[in-house]
C-alpha cells in the first residue's frame, strides 16, 4: 500500500473482511482472488476518514488482486480517492451479479467499516463489469 502511495506511510492494513473471492479472468480465463481492505496512513497527501489530523483511514476501498503465481496488484473500486470522491474506507464483499440479464459479467462491491465511529449513511455498494475491473487502470 505504500507503495501505490507513492512511499507514503501506512501505519496499520486491515485485510480479507469476507475471505479471499474467487473469480475468473474473462479474458484470460485465469483464477483471481480480490482481497479487500482498509489501511491507516498518516500525512496528509491523501484523502482520509476517521483520522486525527495527521492521518487516517484511506477514504479509498482498496482491493488486492492475487494472481495464480500468488503475485498481487492494487485497485480501488472507485478509481483513484479524490476529495471530491465518496468516503469508501473498506470493501466488506464482492459478489459476481445473480441477475440474468448481467449473464456473470458484472461484480457488485459493498462496504463501509466506519471502525467505531458514527458512520450515518456511509455503507455504499458499486457495481462494474469485471473485465473492465480487472484491466482499468486506476
Amino acid at each position: 500500500m505504500s507503495q501505490y502511495l507513492s512511499d507514503n506511510p501506512v501505519g496499520m492494513v486491515g485485510a480479507a473482511y469476507s475471505d479471499f473471492y474467487p473469480v475468473t479472468d474473462p479474458v484470460t480465463g485465469e483464477e483471481l482472488h480480490l482481497i479487500g481492505f482498509e489501511s491507516w496512513i498518516t500525512g496528509q497527501r491523501f484523502p482520509t476518514w476517521g483520522g486525527n489530523g495527521s492521518g487516517g483511514f484511506y477514504a479509498g476501498a482498496m482491493v488486492a488482486i492475487r494472481d495464480s503465481k500468488g503475485h498481487y496488484r492494487l485497485k480501488e473500486i472507485n478509481g483513484r480517492s479524490t476529495p471530491a470522491k465518496p468516503v469508501l474506507v473498506a470493501p466488506y464483499c464482492f459478489v459476481i451479479s445473480p441477475f440474468e440479464a448481467d449473464h456473470g459479467q458484472v461484480i457488485y462491491f459493498g462496504g463501509l467499516d466506519a471502525n467505531k465511529r458514527p458512520a450515518t449513511n456511509l455503507a455504499w455498494i458499486f457495481s462494474t463489469r469485471l473485465e473492465d475491473f480487472l484491466r482499468a487502470e486506476n
